[in-house]
């Protein structure tokens, strides 16, 4: 599983941020100092997630902004501070550190163990808006984001029918595209 996030618009706006690594690195890894700056009037924590601003999910129907992806990079830990000026331990990555990169406030957070596959009692329909690391095709254990949520009552444990949309051919009779029907092409759990 992943830890990605998706953010308002504006969520970034406050966040500290890594601004260089340890004697001029550009890329760091686990295990390598990197500094980070704090926003004005904010308050150090002990411990932070790294995370990329990824793409802007935006809803294929409505067009309504739903959010900007927080791709999750690793994690590190506030060795000390001075003024707005944190010096951080890299304690895992999964990918290079860049200056720049984003520091969210560790979550403490039970790790879910299971999850208890259930029907929405809602009918719902969304589409998928992306695959994590950007690849086409969906297979199992992918991550996706989707243009549904909480307030469309989708819950942890739901379990969708995903459908591949039907392909657009030549009518020879008519001479114009259509598209045939949709076609089964997996289920996916919340």
């Amino acid at each position: 599983m992943r830890n990605h996030q998706v953010l308002d618009r504006k969520g970034f706006e406050d966040l500290p941020y890594v601004v260089a690594g340890e004697d001029g690195r550009v890329m760091m890894g686990a295990g390598t100092k990197v500094y980070g700056r704090l926003p004005k009037e904010k308050v150090a924590m002990e411990s932070y997630g790294i995370f990329r601003k990824g793409q802007l999910y935006r809803d294929p129907e409505t067009k309504e902004v739903l959010g900007v992806e927080a791709t999750e990079i690793g994690s590190a830990t506030v060795m000390s501070m001075e003024g707005p000026i944190m010096t951080l331990m890299l304690q895992k990555t999964n990918q290079q550190v860049n200056a720049g990169d984003y520091l969210i406030q560790s979550e403490v957070r039970e790790p879910r163990a299971n999850f208890i596959p259930k029907a929405s009692d809602l009918p719902v329909q969304g589409q998928i808006l992306s695959v994590n690391n950007g690849v086409v095709s969906v297979g199992q254990f992918d991550v996706v984001a989707l243009n549904r949520g909480s307030r469309d009552g989708i819950e942890t444990g739901h379990v969708m029918l995903v459908k591949k949309a039907g392909d657009k051919v030549y009518d020879p009779v008519t001479k114009k595209k259509i598209r045939l029907p949709a076609e089964e092409a997996g289920r996916m759990m919340v």
